[in-house]
Protein backbone atom coordinates (compact mmCIF):
# COMPACT_ATOMS: atom_id res chain seq x y z
CA UNK A 1 0.00 0.00 0.00
CA UNK A 2 1.00 3.55 -0.61
CA UNK A 3 3.66 4.93 2.04
CA UNK A 4 6.23 7.50 3.02
CA UNK A 5 9.52 7.04 4.16
CA UNK A 6 10.18 7.25 8.15
CA UNK A 7 11.91 9.88 9.97
CA UNK A 8 15.37 9.76 11.48
CA UNK A 9 15.86 7.84 14.27
CA UNK A 10 15.18 9.53 17.88
CA UNK A 11 12.87 12.36 15.98
CA UNK A 12 9.53 12.37 18.18
CA UNK A 13 6.93 10.78 14.94
CA UNK A 14 3.50 9.69 14.94
CA UNK A 15 2.53 6.25 13.02
CA UNK A 16 -0.86 6.50 11.47
CA UNK A 17 -2.83 5.13 8.49
CA UNK A 18 -5.84 5.87 6.60
CA UNK A 19 -8.53 4.57 4.15
CA UNK A 20 -11.60 6.60 2.31
CA UNK A 21 -14.48 4.03 1.46
CA UNK A 22 -17.72 5.41 -0.73
CA UNK A 23 -20.20 3.64 -2.02
CA UNK A 24 -21.98 5.13 -5.55
CA UNK A 25 -25.45 5.67 -4.25
CA UNK A 26 -24.21 7.66 -0.72
CA UNK A 27 -22.94 11.33 -0.99
CA UNK A 28 -20.57 10.43 2.32
CA UNK A 29 -17.42 8.85 2.66
CA UNK A 30 -16.05 6.72 5.92
CA UNK A 31 -12.93 8.01 6.43
CA UNK A 32 -11.11 5.30 9.05
CA UNK A 33 -7.96 7.52 10.86
CA UNK A 34 -6.03 4.82 12.69
CA UNK A 35 -3.67 6.16 15.21
CA UNK A 36 -0.92 3.55 15.19
CA UNK A 37 1.47 4.85 17.54
CA UNK A 38 4.01 7.25 18.81
CA UNK A 39 7.44 7.25 19.03
CA UNK A 40 10.95 9.00 20.88
CA UNK A 41 8.70 11.47 22.88
CA UNK A 42 10.73 14.18 25.07
CA UNK A 43 10.39 14.20 28.52
CA UNK A 44 8.96 17.18 30.56
CA UNK A 45 10.50 20.77 30.74
CA UNK A 46 11.48 19.81 34.48
CA UNK A 47 12.76 16.23 33.76
CA UNK A 48 9.35 14.35 34.53
CA UNK A 49 7.93 11.45 32.35
CA UNK A 50 5.56 12.34 29.88
CA UNK A 51 1.52 10.92 29.72
CA UNK A 52 0.89 11.10 26.15
CA UNK A 53 -2.73 11.24 23.77
CA UNK A 54 -3.26 11.62 20.88
CA UNK A 55 -5.96 14.36 18.99
CA UNK A 56 -6.86 13.34 15.72
CA UNK A 57 -8.43 16.74 13.77
CA UNK A 58 -10.74 16.36 10.64
CA UNK A 59 -10.65 19.78 9.23
CA UNK A 60 -11.99 21.01 6.20
CA UNK A 61 -9.38 23.44 5.12
CA UNK A 62 -10.93 25.65 1.99
CA UNK A 63 -7.39 27.54 0.17
CA UNK A 64 -9.70 30.97 -0.50
CA UNK A 65 -8.12 35.12 -0.61
CA UNK A 66 -9.50 35.66 3.06
CA UNK A 67 -7.69 33.02 4.34
CA UNK A 68 -10.11 31.65 6.38
CA UNK A 69 -9.21 29.37 9.29
CA UNK A 70 -9.91 25.27 8.62
CA UNK A 71 -13.29 24.44 9.54
CA UNK A 72 -13.08 21.32 12.21
CA UNK A 73 -15.22 18.58 10.81
CA UNK A 74 -14.47 16.09 13.78
CA UNK A 75 -12.35 15.82 16.57
CA UNK A 76 -11.39 12.56 18.17
CA UNK A 77 -8.45 11.54 20.86
CA UNK A 78 -6.96 8.68 22.11
CA UNK A 79 -6.50 7.17 25.56
CA UNK A 80 -3.62 8.36 27.62
CA UNK A 81 -0.96 6.38 28.24
CA UNK A 82 0.99 7.05 31.56
CA UNK A 83 5.02 7.24 31.50
CA UNK A 84 5.56 6.56 27.86
CA UNK A 85 7.33 7.80 25.25
CA UNK A 86 7.07 5.37 22.84
CA UNK A 87 3.37 4.52 23.16
CA UNK A 88 1.06 1.87 21.39
CA UNK A 89 -2.71 3.40 20.81
CA UNK A 90 -3.90 1.33 17.72
CA UNK A 91 -7.20 3.06 17.53
CA UNK A 92 -9.38 4.04 14.76
CA UNK A 93 -11.75 6.73 14.34
CA UNK A 94 -14.59 6.98 11.74
CA UNK A 95 -15.36 10.43 10.39
CA UNK A 96 -18.10 11.09 7.97
CA UNK A 97 -17.25 13.28 4.85
CA UNK A 98 -19.23 15.01 1.66
CA UNK A 99 -17.49 13.28 -1.08
CA UNK A 100 -17.76 16.90 -2.82
CA UNK A 101 -15.78 18.46 0.63
CA UNK A 102 -12.65 15.33 0.02
CA UNK A 103 -10.19 17.38 -1.83
CA UNK A 104 -10.53 20.15 1.21
CA UNK A 105 -10.10 17.67 3.66
CA UNK A 106 -6.59 17.41 6.12
CA UNK A 107 -6.32 15.39 8.66
CA UNK A 108 -4.09 16.78 11.71
CA UNK A 109 -2.64 14.60 14.53
CA UNK A 110 -1.46 15.93 17.86
CA UNK A 111 0.38 14.54 20.45
CA UNK A 112 -0.17 16.15 23.77
CA UNK A 113 1.38 15.41 27.26
CA UNK A 114 -1.82 15.38 29.98
CA UNK A 115 0.78 16.72 32.92
CA UNK A 116 -1.08 16.86 36.09
CA UNK A 117 0.30 19.91 37.59
CA UNK A 118 0.97 22.23 34.28
CA UNK A 119 -2.43 20.61 32.35
CA UNK A 120 -2.72 19.35 28.70
CA UNK A 121 0.92 20.35 27.14
CA UNK A 122 0.87 20.60 23.50
CA UNK A 123 4.43 17.94 22.38
CA UNK A 124 3.80 18.20 18.80
CA UNK A 125 1.89 18.35 16.10
CA UNK A 126 1.77 16.84 11.89
CA UNK A 127 -0.70 16.41 9.05
CA UNK A 128 -1.51 15.09 5.89
CA UNK A 129 -4.35 16.04 3.03
CA UNK A 130 -6.34 13.53 1.01
CA UNK A 131 -4.33 14.66 -1.70
CA UNK A 132 -1.55 13.90 -0.54
CA UNK A 133 -2.57 10.10 0.82
CA UNK A 134 -4.36 9.35 -2.46
CA UNK A 135 -7.59 9.06 -0.79
CA UNK A 136 -9.52 10.91 -3.81
CA UNK A 137 -10.69 7.95 -6.16
CA UNK A 138 -13.33 4.96 -5.82
CA UNK A 139 -11.27 2.65 -5.15
CA UNK A 140 -8.41 4.09 -2.41
CA UNK A 141 -5.93 2.01 -0.93
CA UNK A 142 -5.05 1.97 2.90
CA UNK A 143 -2.27 4.97 3.70
CA UNK A 144 0.35 4.67 6.05
CA UNK A 145 2.99 6.97 7.50
CA UNK A 146 5.43 7.89 10.03
CA UNK A 147 5.86 11.23 10.42
CA UNK A 148 7.91 13.60 12.58
CA UNK A 149 5.94 16.16 14.78
CA UNK A 150 6.17 20.14 14.47
CA UNK A 151 6.66 21.57 17.72
CA UNK A 152 4.23 25.11 17.91
CA UNK A 153 6.73 28.23 18.59
CA UNK A 154 4.28 30.31 18.55
CA UNK A 155 5.12 32.99 21.48
CA UNK A 156 2.75 34.22 24.05
CA UNK A 157 4.48 36.88 25.60
CA UNK A 158 7.69 37.62 27.78
CA UNK A 159 8.49 36.99 31.94
CA UNK A 160 10.95 39.06 33.70
CA UNK A 161 11.93 36.95 36.52
CA UNK A 162 14.71 36.67 39.07
CA UNK A 163 16.36 34.39 40.90
CA UNK A 164 19.26 33.82 43.87
CA UNK A 165 20.35 31.40 45.72
CA UNK A 166 22.29 31.75 49.64
CA UNK A 167 24.16 28.68 50.55
CA UNK A 168 24.69 29.24 54.05
CA UNK A 169 21.00 29.66 54.82
CA UNK A 170 20.35 27.36 51.88
CA UNK A 171 17.53 29.19 50.41
CA UNK A 172 16.30 29.89 46.94
CA UNK A 173 14.54 33.11 46.58
CA UNK A 174 12.51 33.67 43.26
CA UNK A 175 11.36 37.26 41.93
CA UNK A 176 8.38 37.50 39.61
CA UNK A 177 8.82 41.27 38.26
CA UNK A 178 6.44 41.71 35.44
CA UNK A 179 4.89 39.70 32.60
CA UNK A 180 4.71 41.67 29.49
CA UNK A 181 3.44 41.28 25.73
CA UNK A 182 0.57 38.49 27.02
CA UNK A 183 -1.27 37.27 24.57
CA UNK A 184 -4.23 34.81 25.24
CA UNK A 185 -5.45 31.80 23.23
CA UNK A 186 -8.57 32.47 20.99
CA UNK A 187 -11.06 29.92 21.71
CA UNK A 188 -12.71 28.46 18.40
CA UNK A 189 -16.31 29.88 18.33
CA UNK A 190 -15.73 33.20 20.16
CA UNK A 191 -15.78 36.09 17.69
CA UNK A 192 -15.60 38.92 20.67
CA UNK A 193 -13.84 41.34 19.88
CA UNK A 194 -12.42 41.40 23.48
CA UNK A 195 -9.24 40.39 24.78
CA UNK A 196 -9.59 40.95 28.12
CA UNK A 197 -7.56 38.90 30.71
CA UNK A 198 -6.63 38.45 34.36
CA UNK A 199 -3.30 36.77 34.47
CA UNK A 200 -1.68 35.67 37.18
CA UNK A 201 1.90 33.31 37.08
CA UNK A 202 2.42 29.67 38.69
CA UNK A 203 5.47 29.01 40.60
CA UNK A 204 6.53 25.25 40.73
CA UNK A 205 9.37 23.64 42.49
CA UNK A 206 10.38 20.34 41.17
CA UNK A 207 13.74 18.03 42.10
CA UNK A 208 15.72 16.39 39.42
CA UNK A 209 13.30 13.12 39.23
CA UNK A 210 10.12 15.34 38.61
CA UNK A 211 8.70 15.51 41.75
CA UNK A 212 6.69 18.31 43.11
CA UNK A 213 8.10 20.34 45.98
CA UNK A 214 6.84 23.28 45.86
CA UNK A 215 4.12 25.29 44.29
CA UNK A 216 3.24 29.45 44.36
CA UNK A 217 0.98 31.23 43.15
CA UNK A 218 0.65 34.98 42.53
CA UNK A 219 -2.16 37.36 42.43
Amino acid sequence: PPCSPPPPAGSPSITFSLLATCSKESNNVKLAVTVESASDLPNRCYGAHCDPWVGVEVLKDRKSIRRKPPTILSFFRTKTIRHAHNPFYSQTFIADVLKTDMKDIVVKFTATDQDRYIGPTEIGFTSVSMKEAKQLLDDSEKFSSTRNLVRNTKEIGDLHIGLSYLPTAQRLSFTVSKASNIKANKNSGDNSEAETINPYLRILMFNQSGRLLKKKKTT
